[in-house]
């Protein structure tokens, strides 16, 4: 039983590795891409914002979805293949404006993809979930080395190797993912858990749900801003596709050691102090990077990408799954990323955007750090707020529409 657990894990960790290696040769490279375009900072700002618009509606889509159908899989390959179909006009189309429009098209299947993956992991057993970080750390690594390489390729060879990459590791992708079975639980199909809008609208208006990802979406107005407009000041300062790549390693090989360590410390200590420490590291990132004065020095604070977005992800899986209904695991994890990754994303790009064009890059790290007090001082709230009383805060977590079927099934 034991091998076969830890055989388990392992495929899910090739899932990862190969799922993050591929989804660099996009994703780690959009914002150099858009600059290639010649636009302005205020339309990369617009243009991230509308992938990130179209992004919240494929989560909601692709998450209703998959728990009416009671299957992630089948709607993940779905996603990464027209994924791909997508970068491929992307980068032979010449036309400027198509390639706004299709950049902005690609959001919808290329930010779910990240919460597709997730939501199989976490829904796959009680001992993958509990396995969540050092799983997800080998996804940083497959990012890590995607992206170092590949800043060198793009910049000796150009952008119009992107699709050829992206479709040969893809293929690797779908390899490592087809003995693994899908992770929709068994009560998912029990009439009394299906999935209905009556219990999606419960989960939604529910104040605690809507709490913790109002939080999610401050703390991640705070990274996007600091994240993204790192890589344009990176060009801004001189560096080209090479320092972006090495930027982008420093970020994903400082992610894995916490992703590691993540589950033995939410056992030792309450997620939600955690998440107070991980949100006062937010605002230090977007305020640390507003000194930095060349390249080195801002790939050198890519290493607070440790204590800032690595534990971020992993308390924010283990917060959203306390607090979800069985029937509702994937949607409910699909709603709070489509929140912290897409309307978050929307109002920071934009906002960003347009503070880059007025009043220039350090201003938007100001803005970063600025926000990242926020949502530090939201944290410390929800904590006292939901987590003084331990009894009390597993019955809130519940919508009250559910909770007289969950104590019956407790019961």
């Amino acid at each position: 039983m034991e091998t076969s657990t830890k055989y388990k894990k392992s495929k899910f960790q090739q899932m990862y590795f190969m799922f993050y290696f591929t989804l660099a040769v996009f994703g780690g490279f959009i914002v150099p891409y858009i600059e290639s375009l010649n636009v302005s900072k205020t339309a990369i700002g617009f243009i991230l914002a509308g992938m990130s618009f179209t992004g919240v509606l494929g989560q909601f889509v692709w998450g209703y979805l998959c728990d009416s159908i009671k299957a992630i899989k089948k709607v993940y390959v779905f996603c990464m293949v027209l994924l791909s179909a997508g970068i491929t006009l992307l980068v032979y189309i010449t036309n400027v404006d198509y390639k706004i429009y299709i950049l902005i098209g690609l959001g919808f299947f290329y930010y779910p993809l990240m919460a597709l993956l997730d939501s199989w992991t976490i829904e796959s057993s009680t001992y993958i979930r509990n396995q969540y970080g050092a799983i997800r750390a080998l996804g940083s690594l497959g990012w890590a080395l995607s992206a170092v390489a590949l800043g060198r390729v793009f910049e000796r060879y150009g952008w119009k190797v992107m699709p050829v990459i992206f479709i040969i590791f893809m293929f690797g992708l779908l390899w490592s993912l087809h003995s693994i079975p899908d992770g929709k639980h068994e009560v998912a199909g029990d009439d009394e858990h299906k999935v209905s809008l009556k219990s999606v609208k419960a989960l939604l208006t529910d104040m605690r749900y809507f709490s913790l990802t109002s939080i999610f979406v401050v703390l991640f107005i705070s990274h996007f801003a600091a994240f993204t407009f790192s890589m344009v000041l990176i060009t801004d300062l001189g560096g080209g596709q090479g320092d972006i790549g090495l930027f982008l390693f420093v970020i994903a090989i400082s992610e894995i050691p916490v992703f590691f360590m993540m589950n033995p410390l939410m056992s030792r200590f309450k997620p939600s102090k955690l998440l107070i420490l991980t949100a006062f590291f937010i605002a230090i990132r977007g305020f640390s990077i507003r000194f930095a004065g060349d390249v080195n020095t801002i790939i050198l604070l890519a290493v607070l990408q440790m204590v800032t977005f690595s534990p971020f992800i992993s308390l924010s899986k283990q917060l959203v799954d306390e607090i979800c209904p069985e029937e509702l695991k994937t949607t409910s994890q699909m709603v709070a990323m489509a929140s912290y990754f897409g309307i978050a994303g929307i109002l920071s790009f934009i906002l960003s955007g347009i503070i880059a064009e007025k009043f220039g890059i350090i201003m938007v790290m100001n803005f970063a750090g600025s926000v990242g007090l926020i949502g530090f001082v939201a944290t410390i709230i929800y904590h006292l707020r939901y987590y003084k009383d331990v009894e009390k805060s597993v019955e809130m977590c519940r919508p009250k529409e559910l909770r007289p079927l969950k104590k019956f099934a407790d019961k």
